[in-house]
Formats: structure tokens, C-alpha cells, sequence
């Protein structure tokens, strides 16, 4: 299969991951604020949704699939817009029996009454709203779009040149587990968490196999499996190639403010409220036209991003979870920087309940990861819980003791749970006697350099391959992230020490319910506490890095992963301070004229609700005028920098040859990898000859564990390795000896075991294959049916099976 005969399954992978979830978000009222946002919450919607489909389908006996899958959509839609319609009746009657009372609030009255307002505000033509219609807001949402296009070719392209066809597989050990999962819900329709693939594991989160199921059944129909192995890599792109960049942007949008890249003002109607943006001034609109640009664009241009788990594993489940980790940040910092202190309790609901949506989606893909994201916001949420403590005190001196209680009583608990169950899997049973110096020391788990080495490397956003080579640090992202450190350094230190001078900079404000500046200090402790995790799982092999990273497996490759994500918004922080920097010193600051702000929007200022522990730069009232020459050469410069993270990026074009190589065949008659092109082809076929109801014994370290994800056909041994059941070791250590052994045979008939699968040796030498030993050819007690090179198919019929 070609990648142009692969569309269909991208367009319906893609449909099934973006369509239901916009539309359930935009049911929400998340679509007020403009297009990126239901294109950010659609694919975290639509995996919560189908995590959720998947739990509960199986008991009901629902076959997960194109029908079932829109139904349950549609059932959420239309429970979205009930809810929402019945808040809004109960908003309007609080505000009629305020009425009746002379008590109403101006925030009730915007809630209430803001679909009357987009007429008046074009009859009164008040300065600051845009003209122009759909165009205008097309021609302001040109930087952040044409960011993410580039992002998407650059990691199209480079995907599509290390994987010439999408029928081929990652050759590795867990890639086997990840595949026929895949294999499993198009055979059975069972896509539950909780029944992933027995009996090898049962629970385990299968988001990015539903959604590959869905591409596969899209395209394929009732031939979906044959579709399975490409409608892998099809999902992979869609990920990796639209979620990513998008989830990233979304991201710094909600650390620099909502309404970035807006342009020359905005209007917006929602539940919340009506706000009429203040006039921009241009270089507002020109520092935040470059930071949507290149924010997309930086996310898949260093730290191997999006292909570093692809080229280790390959870890698909977790792989996803870390495309939609950006949303979930994101939803939290909008909570905990102004949206808890809304005085609408629908509002503040709605943040939480969208941050559980959150949470629910991140570990339906992979649960680890959620872990990750509360590394990244433990700042955030820090700050945030000694400002409500702070509010509290002021507010309510009972309320507060009484929080204070339930918080150590709830902490105590927690550390509690977390030592139970740190001692049943280290300090009972089998590990009693197992100091923590004998956990933990897998492969992924070592280190591969000293703490020096792997803090220059987390500085520099370098990453390593799946053979722990080095690969180029990518100067240009290293620079600006160097730079951008030392900025948000210098910054934090001057706004600590000398705050009057620093207030001496006026800089101009984005609206009054809007952050004029990235929390600074939130930013670098994000960026150092996810740095010191890293470097504590690849700079040492000591007891307390395992304490500290058990929960990412000591695997630097998960933690490293993250990087884009802590580290892209810092740069565009420091590129926005120095922006307005630039434009305060030449231009000065000037009063912003005609402009008329209504805040009723949900959120808050980050300068009113964080203290100065939490801010970086000041806020003022004033605008400022940046020379067009400082203008052109400034959007020169960040047009320059993106194409040369797109097309001429030594790392990215590494990593690329390294995901090569992992989707590489093996040469046919090779042992390594795991398939050469005529064992794909065997198993691609082995349908026409094994019926859907019976197994086939065969060995999985050989490449043929790719079975049920390639062929349709259940294998015998699903996976390299599990703790096998008696008649698995028994047929596993003496097929060999079929002849002289009745044994076997009994077993084979006790399970319905008519077929073997010859493929050849191991592609490696592991302790763990030694059970495999037994499992040979054996001439006169099996019947060759199919051969493809040195791949055979037999029939076994020394057990009377003919």
C-alpha cells in the first residue's frame, strides 16, 4: 500500500478523533473565543468519549465501530446542550427574581442577556470591534494557521520519507502487544481498558488502537483487518502531525493569554459574558503573530518530538497521551490563574469539569502521563492553593482552619496510600528481601551518562535513540532556549530585587480580564522540576532516583518526551517580553485611545489573581508603537526561523532515520528484525488458509506474535512474554517431540490446536525466549499448507487432525 492509497484511513482516523469532540465542545460554549479551541478539546473530548464507550459497551455486548461510536456521541451532544440550556433557564430566574428584588448583579445581567449584544455593539460601531466578517478573523488567525501547516508538513514529510509504505510495523518487543490489540478489537469489537488483550494483559489503555480501529473499519469495512498494520501508521501521523502542534499552540494561547494572535481587537459573546477588546496596538499584534507562528513549529522542531517514542518502545499508549498532555496543562492553568475566582459558580464548575474531561482522556491513553502533566503544573498548583488559602483568611478565618485541616488530613492520607502501596510492591512477598538497588535496572531504566552530562542535554533539548546514541543538538531551538532561561532568569531576579525599577516599565496591557504577561516564575519551576526527573532518571543509577522516577519506570525517555511542552512556552514568553521590550524603548508607551471593555469573560488577570511570587512583568494601561522597520525585520526574522526549523534540521532528520530503521524489514532469510517482506506477506494471508475460530502455535519472538495484528488470526502466544499457564509451557518446551510425547498431543486437542507456524529463529538471544526452545518442525507429524520464502504453514496432523 501506497501512503496516497492511505488517505481514507487518515481522513478516518481523523474524522473519528476531531468531529465528535468539536462538535460536543462547541455544544459547550467552548467555541466562542475562536477556532483553536474546539480544534484543542475535540480529540480530548472524542478519547474521553470513546475510553468511556469502551468500558461500557463490552457488558452490554456493543461492538465498538462506526455505529455505535456516533451514537454515543450524539447521546453526549445531546446531553451537553440540555445541561447547558438548563443552566441558562436557571441563570435567567435568578436574574428575574433579582430583578424583582432591585439586586442584580452587572455580571448576571452580560451572562444573561449576551445574545442581545452582537447587534448593538455593530449599530454603535464602537471602536476596537473588527470589521470585515469571516475574512478579517481568517486574515488574523493566518500566523498561528500557517505555524501549524509547516508543523504538519515538517513531520508529514519526514515520516513519510523514513516509512516509504504504511504496511510496515515498528519491529520491536512491544510493538507485538500494541498491534494485536489493535488485531483484537477488529476481530472481537470489544474495546474496553479493562479486557485489553487477555490473556496477556487485561488492563491496559487502548485510546490510540479505537481510533486505528475506526480508520481501519472506515476504510475497510468488513475487510478491516487487512487494514490493521497501516491504519497504525496513519493514526501515528494524525497524532503526531495534527494534535501535537495544535494541543502545543493551545497551550502557550492560554499561558500568554486567550485572545494571542487576535489581532486588532476582539468581540466575544458567551455563557459568561460580552468583553469588547481593547484596540491592539500594533505591536501587540506583530509580538503575538510571531509567537503563534513559531510556537506550533517548535513543538515538532527539537527533543525528537513527535518521533521520540516511536523510535523507542514503541510506545503508542503513551505516545498519544502526550500529544493531548499541552490540553490538560492548559485547562489548569486557566483554573488555577483566574478561573476559580469567577463569581459565576457555573463557570467555575464548567473549568473543573473540563479539566476531569481532561484527566479522564490523558489516561485512557496512557495513565502515566497524567502524572507528567501534575509534575509540569505542581507550581501552578501550589500557587493557586496559597491563594485560595490567602482568600480564604481574609474572607472566612473558620472556613480557613477548616481547610487547612481537611488538606493535612487528605496529605496524610495520601502519603499513607502511596507507602502502602510503595511496600506491597517493594518490601512484600517475593521483594521482602529485595533491596531497591535490585529494582529497576531494565534496560530502559539505566543511565547513560553522568548528572553534568544529562542536564546539558535536557538544556539543549538532545535526545538520544533507541541504541542511546546522541543524537545532533539542534543549535538554533538550543540557542533560543538558552537564551530564553537566561531572559526568564534575569527577569525573575530583577523583579525580586529591584521591583520599583522594573515597574518603570510600561508595558501596554491586553484587555482587563486578559494576562499581559506569562507567569515567569511558574514557567522555570515547571521547566526545572520536569529537568531534575530526567536527569535523575539518565544521570545516575542511585536509590533515590529510583524512588523518584518509579512512577515514569526510570525511563528518561518518557520524561524527555515532555520537553516541548515545559520548554516551548517559555520561548515564546521570552520572545514576547522581548517584543515589548523592544517596543517600550522605541516607541514609549501611549494611552490607548477609544476602547471600551465589558469583562464578563470567564478567567481573571494573572496580575490580580497571582502575587508578585507568581508574576514576571509588570501591567499598565499604556500601548506602544513599535517602528515598522523593527516590525518588518522582527516577522522576517520569525518567518526565517521556521522554515529553517521545517526544512534544515539535522536532529529531526537523524531521528527520522532512526524511526527508519525501526520500521526497516529484515532481509528475507534474516532473523533480525522480526519480519522481512515475505513473512508480512504470510501473515497477511495466513486467512485464506486458519479459520477465524482457531489458533495457531507458533513462535512470537520469531515475528510471527504479529499475527492477530497482521493476519486477523489468533496466535497461540500473543506476546514475547507473560506469565504462560501450564499447557502454553508444556506445547512451548516439547512440540519438538510430538512423536514420542502424548502429552502433547492431549494438550493440542484439549485446546484446539491444529496449526504451526514456522518463521524462522529469534530476532534476538534472551533469557526469556529459552521456554520457546521446543517449539520445532517436525516432518511426518505436520503437513505443509502455505509457504512464502522461508515462512511455512503447517498443518499438524499427528494428533489425528485429519
Amino acid at each position: 500500500m501506497t501512503w496516497s492509497a492511505a488517505i481514507p484511513l487518515i481522513w478516518w482516523s481523523a474524522f473519528g478523533l476531531y468531529v465528535p469532540g468539536a462538535l460536543i465542545a462547541l455544544a459547550a460554549g467552548r467555541g466562542h473565543r475562536g477556532w483553536l479551541e474546539p480544534l484543542a478539546l475535540g480529540p480530548v473530548v472524542s478519547i474521553a468519549l470513546a475510553g468511556a464507550d469502551g468500558i461500557l459497551f463490552r457488558p452490554l455486548h456493543i461492538r465498538w465501530g462506526w455505529m455505535s461510536y456516533p451514537c454515543s456521541a450524539l447521546l453526549a451532544l445531546i446531553v451537553v446542550v440540555v445541561v447547558r440550556m438548563a443552566a441558562a433557564r436557571y441563570r435567567r430566574r435568578r436574574m428575574d427574581a433579582g430583578t424583582s428584588q432591585g439586586d442584580v448583579s452587572n455580571h448576571a445581567r452580560a451572562g444573561i442577556e449576551a445574545t442581545a449584544v452582537p447587534a448593538s455593539i455593530t449599530r454603535s460601531g464602537l471602536q476596537g470591534v473588527p470589521h470585515g466578517g469571516a475574512l478579517v478573523h481568517f486574515v488574523m488567525a493566518l500566523p498561528a494557521l500557517a505555524g501549524l501547516v509547516l508543523a504538519a508538513a515538517s513531520v508529514s514529510l519526514r515520516f513519510v520519507r523514513a516509512v516509504p509504505s504504511p504496511e510496515q510495523v515498528t519491529q520491536n518487543y512491544d510493538s507485538v502487544f500494541h498491534y494485536n490489540v489493535l488485531g483484537r478489537i477488529l476481530m472481537t469489537g470489544e474495546a474496553s481498558p479493562l479486557h485489553a488483550l487477555p490473556p496477556v494483559r487485561n488492563v491496559y489503555p487502548i485510546a490510540f488502537q479505537q481510533f486505528a480501529a475506526l480508520g481501519a473499519l472506515g476504510a475497510g469495512g468488513a475487510d478491516a483487518a487487512r487494514f490493521a498494520v497501516p491504519a497504525m501508521a496513519c493514526t501515528w501521523l494524525v497524532f503526531a502531525a495534527l494534535v501535537w502542534p495544535v494541543s502545543v499552540l493551545y497551550l502557550v494561547r492560554t499561558v500568554l493569554g486567550r485572545d494571542v494572535g487576535a489581532g486588532a481587537g476582539t468581540w466575544s459573546v458567551g455563557d459568561e459574558g460580552v468583553h469588547i477588546g481593547k484596540v491592539r496596538p500594533q505591536s501587540y499584534a506583530l509580538r503575538h503573530a510571531v509567537v503563534v507562528f513559531l510556537a506550533p513549529i517548535l513543538a515538532v522542531s527539537a527533543a525528537g518530538a513527535p518521533f521520540l517514542l516511536l523510535d523507542w518502545g514503541t510506545l503508542y499508549a503513551m505516545f498519544a497521551a502526550q500529544m493531548i498532555a499541552p490540553v490538560l496543562l492548559a485547562l489548569l492553568w486557566a483554573w488555577c490563574t483566574g478561573g476559580w475566582r469567577n463569581r459565576d459558580r457555573h463557570v467555575v464548575g464548567g473549568g473543573l469539569a473540563w479539566i476531569m474531561v481532561g484527566v479522564f482522556a490523558v489516561a485512557f491513553c496512557h495513565f502515566r502521563v497524567v502524572f507528567t502533566v501534575l509534575l509540569a503544573a505542581a507550581p501552578l498548583v501550589c500557587v493557586w492553593f496559597h491563594n485560595v488559602l490567602k482568600t480564604l483568611r481574609s474572607r472566612n478565618r473558620l472556613v480557613f482552619r477548616v481547610v487547612c485541616c481537611v488538606t493535612v488530613i487528605l496529605l496524610l492520607a495520601f502519603a499513607g496510600v502511596a507507602f502502602r502501596i510503595f511496600a506491597r510492591l517493594y518490601l512484600s512477598g517475593t521483594h521482602a528481601n529485595r533491596p531497591i538497588s535490585q529494582h529497576l535496572n531494565g534496560t530502559p531504566a539505566r543511565p547513560t551518562e553522568n548528572m553534568p552530562s544529562a542536564i546539558v542535554r535536557w538544556l539543549t533539548g538532545r535526545p538520544i535513540d533507541a541504541g542511546n546514541r546522541r543524537l545532533p543538538v539542534y543549535w538554533p531551538v538550543a540557542v533560543l532556549t538558552v537564551v530564553a532561561l537566561a531572559l526568564c532568569v534575569a527577569i525573575a531576579v530583577l523583579w525580586l530585587v529591584a521591583r520599583d525599577a522594573m515597574q518603570m516599565l510600561r508595558l501596554e496591557t491586553d484587555g482587563d480580564h486578559m494576562p499581559a504577561h506569562a507567569p515567569v516564575y511558574l514557567l522555570l519551576a515547571s521547566y526545572a522540576l520536569v529537568g531534575f526527573v530526567f536527569v535523575s532518571c539518565a544521570g545516575t543509577h542511585a536509590d533515590w532516583s529510583k524512588v523518584v522516577t518509579a512512577l515514569w519506570y526510570k525511563d528518561q525517555r518518557r520524561l524527555f518526551s515532555a520537553w516541548p511542552m515545559v520548554t516551548v512556552p517559555l520561548i515564546c514568553w521570552a520572545i514576547d517580553a522581548i517584543l515589548r521590550c523592544v517596543a517600550v524603548w522605541r516607541g514609549g508607551a501611549q494611552a490607548s485611545h477609544g476602547s471600551q471593555t465589558f469583562d464578563g469573560a470567564e478567567g481573571g488577570s494573572m496580575g490580580r489573581s497571582m502575587d508578585a511570587l507568581s508574576s514576571g512583568l509588570p501591567r499598565s494601561s499604556g500601548s506602544s508603537r513599535m517602528p515598522r522597520v523593527v516590525q518588518v525585520a522582527s516577522a522576517a526574522l520569525a518567518v526565517a526561523i521556521g522554515i529553517v526549523c521545517v526544512a534544515w534540521n539535522s536532529q529531526m532528520d537523524a531521528m527520522s532515520r532512526s524511526v527508519s530503521q525501526a520500521y526497516a524489514f529484515a532481509a528475507n532469510g534474516s532473523d533480525s528484525p522480526m519480519l522481512s517482506s515475505d513473512e508480512y506477506l504470510m501473515l497477511k494471508n495466513i486467512a485464506v488458509y486458519v479459520p477465524q475460530d482457531e489458533q495457531v502455535v507458533s513462535d512470537p519472538w520469531n515475528g510471527s506474535g504479529f499475527l492477530l495484528g497482521a493476519g486477523g488470526r489468533v496466535p497461540y502466544y500473543p506476546h514475547l512474554f507473560m506469565f504462560w499457564d501450564a499447557d502454553h509451557r508444556y506445547v512451548a518446551q516439547n512440540l519438538g517431540n510430538i512423536k514420542t510425547d502424548s502429552g502433547v498431543c492431549a494438550v493440542l486437542k484439549r485446546n484446539d490446536l491444529h496449526w504451526y507456524l514456522d518463521m524462522g529463529g529469534p530476532y534476538v538471544q534472551d533469557s526469556e525466549h529459552d521456554m520457546f526452545e521446543g517449539l520445532k518442525v517436525v516432518h511426518g507429524a505436520m503437513r505443509p499448507v502455505a509457504r512464502q520464502g522461508r515462512a511455512v504453514l503447517y498443518r499438524i496432523t499427528a494428533c489425528g487432525g485429519e
